[in-house]
């Protein structure tokens, strides 16, 4: 008699349940199963020798598992990354915000509004402040948040976080060099090459500028502005307003059929913001006649910042057009309408803000005015009643070279007054002196150079002249080329 001996692998289920199988992403059932190496005689296996492995079977799918398997929970997992991301979401948002230097309230209240419709999370303002205090303290930080969840990311979510950093640069209307470049850099830490971005902003362009030809449509209707927008604007002008306009607001194409149900927009506010995309010389005459609007329906029941910013637009567009008559007088009536308007406009900051007052644009404005026209004294009244109302400005200062030049220009008068007595009391005839010719524009600007050490530049020299940015630059330039200026660093002119 001979006996057949030897071994082969055997599986044996030793337990069942209930799991979560990744490959069916649902729960349900599975078994246990271990391999031992058994020992056989006559291919029947007799004893176990070596557990050789075991794993975890799902009865659905028949896919095989490791046993942590058992441990993995879905729900758990979606928890943590989700908290990950939002972390991560909220650094790209602040950073972004924080990207040109400046912290703006329309980019603030984005930020708001993203954590509150979209993420479900209330977004307070102790938290942003927190946030904005590590961002500044360690900026290298979004990049490891980015860097530790990019590859857990889906495509939809990474292009989701690239839309709201986008968004957040536009909301202060300024989507500048320094936030396309964190943008860029954004991109890169979450794997999105350039010409994905780019298509990505594109995209996103495209569906803004379609959003606002919408939102001008349904505006008109929704505020009742049928009227006067079928007969303040002819055609072309309401074409040509559809393809200016920019958000925040609306106006429309179709105007007498509104299809807004709600805005919490004011009518005021959004025509500021209309009258706000027609500000440059080829456009202004549209801003005029959109303001006018604005200013027809202000009354007792207007909200009071609506009307007080309604007068800050209202300056800044005719002061443009300062160099005519019509746009000073224009300018000034505007600084009084807002200086008139101010007491109610100061206890509406400190009720909705309850913080000290911002700039005035209307006192600032009229105190620059006045003191061009050497009109000192109504000068030094306009900044002490500012100051007296809490309005933040440099008004001490602002009162001292007032009064300095006050002082010198009445010297000047006495010295003259002096002189002509002394002239007349010893008989001389008086000569009449020969007018000066009137210095030029580019003699006022050469004088202030020529005085200047250390160079001027161009934005000082609109400041101390009035002119405009292109009249500068013209004259700047043609003062380089008669040698008569030199240019010592960018935008920077001394005497040659």
């Amino acid at each position: 008699m001979f006996i057949i001996a030897g071994t082969k692998g055997v599986t044996s289920t030793i337990a069942n349940g209930i799991f979560y199988c990744p490959n069916c992403a649902a729960k349900t059932k599975y078994l246990h199963q271990q391999v031992h190496k058994a020992g056989t005689v006559f291919f029947i296996p007799v004893a176990k020798l070596k557990l050789l492995g075991e794993y975890i079977e799902c009865q659905r799918c028949q896919s095989t598992f490791e046993l942590s398997v058992l441990d993995y929970d879905p729900e758990e997992e979606e928890r943590v990354f989700l908290s990950e991301y939002y972390r991560a979401m909220k650094r790209v948002l602040i950073t972004m915000m924080l990207a040109d230097g400046k912290v703006n309230i329309n980019e603030l209240e984005f930020i708001k509004h993203i954590y509150t419709n979209i993420i479900g999370q209330r977004y307070s303002d102790d938290e942003i402040k927190q946030e904005i205090y590590e961002c500044e303290s360690n900026p290298e930080l979004l990049y490891e948040y980015l860097n530790a969840i990019s590859s857990r990311l889906n495509e939809s979510y990474k292009v989701h976080i690239i839309k709201m950093a986008y968004y957040i640069s536009l909301a202060d209307d300024d989507y500048d060099k320094s936030e396309e470049r964190l943008l860029r850099q954004i991109s890169k830490a979450l794997g999105i090459s350039s010409a994905h971005l780019n298509g990505i902003i594109n995209e996103l362009n495209e569906d803004l500028e379609k959003l606002e030809k919408q939102q001008i449509k349904d505006a008109i209707g929704y505020y009742g502005f049928e009227d006067w927008w079928l007969s303040e604007f002819t055609d072309s002008e309401r074409q040509h307003i559809q393809r200016k306009f920019e958000p925040p607001g609306s106006v429309g194409d179709s105007p007498t059929e509104g299809e807004i149900t709600y805005t919490d927009i004011t009518p005021l506010c959004f025509l500021r913001d209309l009258a706000g995309c027609f500000a440059k010389d080829n456009d202004r005459h549209l801003g005029y006649k959109i303001l006018k609007k604005a200013e027809d329906l202000v009354d007792d029941d207007s909200r009071a910042l609506d009307v007080h910013f309604l007068y800050g637009d209202k300056i800044n567009i005719y002061y443009r057009d300062r160099d005519e008559p019509e746009g000073l007088r224009k300018s000034i009536e505007a600084c009084k309408q807002q200086i008139a308007y101010s007491p109610k406009a100061a206890k509406a900051f400190r009720k909705e803000y309850k913080d000290s007052l911002p700039s005035h644009r209307g006192y600032e404005q009229l105190a620059i005015i006045l003191e061009k026209q050497q009109k000192y004294q109504s000068a030094i009244e306009i900044c002490k009643n500012a100051e007296k109302q809490g309005w933040a400005g440099d008004w001490e200062k602002r009162i001292q070279r007032c009064a300095k030049k006050a002082r010198k220009l009445e010297k000047l008068k006495v010295a003259e007054k002096q002189k002509a007595k002394h002239v007349h009391m010893r008989g001389v005839k008086k000569a009449v002196p020969k007018k000066a010719a009137p210095a030029t524009a580019v003699d006022t600007v050469l004088a202030i150079i020529n005085r200047s050490k250390k160079g001027v530049g161009t934005a000082a020299l609109m400041e101390k002249t009035g002119y405009n940015q292109k009249k500068i630059s013209n004259m700047v330039y043609k003062l380089v080329k008669q040698g008569r200026i030199k240019s010592v660093d960018r935008g920077v002119y001394v005497k040659a």
